[in-house]
């Protein structure tokens, strides 16, 4: 895994080994607290992702641009850019890109529910979390 959310937001967690035959698809994490982003990269990456883990939202759109994302995991409430704000930004560029507000606000409004295709509560844990991104990616 390689170091340095000191130095810049952007952390690419490598994967310890790929599974046997299985082409490792490609996530996004964004949210403005590093150690939960790390920690949520970690277990997707322990299942068998590919992660690129970021704290800042304004360069998770640089990054999008150039990367092959399949699915983003996105904290609803970031300084700069919400996360469905953010969606809305990686939808519109990509219309097949799978997005989950992984928050820990209660009520999303309505409007922002619209911009993604699931929302999973922090409090409801990573188990969840991992049940929606296979069911998301899974889905045509």
């Amino acid at each position: 895994m390689r170091s340095g959310l000191e130095k810049t937001s952007a952390l690419v967690v490598e994967p310890d080994c790929k599974p046997a035959g299985k082409q490792q698809r490609h996530l996004l994490c964004v949210d403005d607290e590093k150690v939960l982003v790390l920690l949520t990269a970690r277990v997707l990456e322990t299942n068998g992702y590919q992660v690129t883990a970021l704290s800042n939202p304004l360069e998770a759109v640089d990054l999008f641009n150039r990367e092959n994302i399949e699915l983003a995991v996105l904290d609803y409430e970031m300084p700069g850019m919400s996360g469905a704000c953010l969606a809305a930004q990686l939808k519109s560029a990509r219309s097949t890109l799978k997005v989950i507000l992984f928050t820990g606000v209660l009520q999303v409004p309505e409007p922002d529910l619209s911009r993604v295709d699931a929302v999973v509560h922090k409090s409801d844990g990573v188990e969840t979390l991992l049940a929606t991104v296979h069911r998301l990616l899974d889905s045509p």
